[in-house]
């Protein structure tokens, strides 16, 4: 079963979908990342990632 786009994790938390995750209000870094990675931080900074594209 697939995360709706929009889905937000923290710094830390498990993956929970498979895609491109961005970071909300910093930079709009984005990522690819692997269901059930942590959530990386940027910059050694705890942020808030969006799912903006499933795979």
């Amino acid at each position: 079963m697939r995360v709706a786009l929009g889905t937000r994790l923290r710094t830390g938390d498990v993956c929970t979908q498979s895609g491109v995750w961005r970071v909300l209000k910093v930079d709009r870094s984005s990522t690819p990342m692997q269901k059930g990675q942590a959530m990386p931080d940027l910059a050694g900074r705890s942020v808030v990632w969006e799912l903006v594209q499933a795979y």
